[in-house]
């Protein structure tokens, strides 16, 4: 039987304290975790975005740029940014990112030393 163990925090709504309660199921590896950021107001305004649209924004970057460093799989990135890992491949180009770069480094890398 599962365990659960709850979280109390403290969070600011539209510049009112609320309590917040985060439910977190031990044990399960497939259970999400919520990470509290704070992001000041000005960046909002300089990018134009509400707190929803900035917070979805920052978990697709987050996810193409740990993809990018190789610490994350397409399909975890995919998790991650929330969409289907064939969304998350083709969404890559927006952000510059070549979707299969380390199996194209991987297969440089032996060319190269197969021609030494």
């Amino acid at each position: 039987m599962p365990r659960f163990e709850t979280l109390e925090c403290a969070c600011a709504v539209d510049t009112k304290e609320a309590n917040c309660l985060i439910v977190v199921k031990i044990g399960d590896p497939m259970a999400n975790r919520q990470i509290l950021m704070d992001i000041p107001e000005k960046v909002l305004l300089a990018e134009k975005s509400d707190a929803v649209s900035f917070a979805r924004e920052m978990r697709v970057l987050a996810a193409v740029k740990l993809y990018e460093l190789g610490r994350l799989s397409s399909g975890r990135a995919a998790e991650l940014a929330d969409m289907s890992r064939v969304e998350f491949l083709l969404s890559l180009g927006r952000y510059k990112v070549f979707p299969l770069e380390a199996e194209l480094q991987d297969l440089e890398s032996a060319h190269a030393t197969r021609h030494q």
